[in-house]
């Protein structure tokens, strides 16, 4: 019993983090461009003469057009993370099954 709860530990922790590894390297391409975007929202803002709710109006549409475009365009990252949530949550019904067997087991 111990030694096939280590290795299914051990499997979903190593695939834990070659998926955490993947989504690094696939988020990293976008900083450059989420940065650029900060940057052109600031100085929008920055420059128009308008008042603080057409501002926020302004940021809100800016922002949501971005994220639009920027969810079509990195579909991976989207997978990585429901495939991440995913093992993590195997992982967290694997140690409730372990707990409750361990649990009956016991006689507790």
């Amino acid at each position: 019993m111990n030694r096939s709860k280590y290795i299914i530990r051990g499997t979903l922790l190593l695939l834990i983090v070659f998926m955490l590894i993947n989504l690094y390297r696939t988020t990293e391409n976008n900083v450059a461009r989420i940065a650029k975007f900060k940057v052109d929202a600031f100085n929008k803002i920055k420059i128009d003469s308008l008042d603080t709710k057409h501002k926020f109006d302004l940021l809100m549409t800016e922002t949501t057009k971005f994220n639009k475009q920027f969810i079509e365009d990195s579909p991976r990252v989207k997978d990585g993370f429901r495939y991440l949530f995913g093992v993590v949550g195997l992982l967290i019904v694997a140690e409730l099954g372990f707990y409750f067997k361990e649990r009956r087991s016991t006689g507790e």
